[in-house]
């Protein structure tokens, strides 16, 4: 089986060290690694937005919209890859939910986790807020949050095998409204924690981060295995 490329869109990240403002667009070291780890080839795909500063919410209010150039030199970018992954992180921008929308209408082999979920979600029609459980919900410090109650109707059910797993949490949006997906996982508390499209080859969004548990719990790192076996045969 071929080794598959896969794309990770890379997140705006802006700070002062105190003498000067650095602009750097980063990718999680541990989602690069995840995919290595399960015989994937891993690049960055980068905005194609002439422009420093990026978004700084992940509210899908970004402003710096795509021309049809930039457009298209994203397509060019995606192009090289069997599969692309929406990463984690604080903030958004608009070339995250036209990556998501793109992959969708093409088909391709699409993973989105958290921040990547909410685009996947935007990107599609739907919409996201803010979560008013952060006390629950927003707890980088605990390696296992809650309980994930899964679909047995559903892909992500056919990856796991398991009607319920345990799974870390880390962020302050959640899903409100959801257009051409399908909650496929909530949480204890009835908040959805993953969504997908059944009649696509893979397009999953998680709201939590396999990536950090992908070495010492299989169920975890049975997502990114399925993604990236499902890219190896695109």
């Amino acid at each position: 089986m071929k080794k598959p490329i896969i794309g990770i869109v890379s997140k705006s990240v802006d700070y002062d060290d105190g003498v000067n403002i650095w602009y750097d667009q980063t990718i999680s070291s541990d989602l690069r690694y995840s995919i290595l780890y399960n015989n994937g080839v891993a690049i960055g795909i980068l905005p194609t937005k002439k422009s420093l500063t990026f978004s700084h919410t992940d509210n899908g209010k970004a402003v710096l919209k795509l021309t049809k150039k930039e457009k298209d030199d994203l397509i060019s970018q995606i192009n090289l890859c069997d599969g692309i992954i929406l990463q984690g992180g604080q903030y958004s921008d608009a070339f995250e939910e036209w990556i998501a929308k793109y992959c969708f209408e093409i088909n391709k082999p699409t993973l989105g986790i958290c921040a990547g979920y909410n685009n996947m979600i935007r990107g599609l029609g739907g919409n996201t807020r803010p979560d008013n459980k952060k006390q629950i919900h927003n707890r980088p410090e605990l390696k296992y949050a809650h309980a994930l109650k899964i679909d047995r109707n559903s892909k992500l059910y056919q990856i796991v095998k398991k009607e319920q797993i345990q799974t870390n949490s880390l962020h302050e949006y959640i899903a409100d409204s959801l257009k051409n997906l399908d909650a496929v996982a909530w949480s204890d508390d009835a908040l959805i924690e993953a969504v997908e499209n059944k009649n696509k080859t893979f397009f999953l969004g998680v709201k939590f981060h396999p990536e950090r548990l992908f070495l010492e719990d299989k169920n975890h790192n049975k997502i990114i295995k399925s993604f990236i076996e499902t890219c190896a045969k695109n």
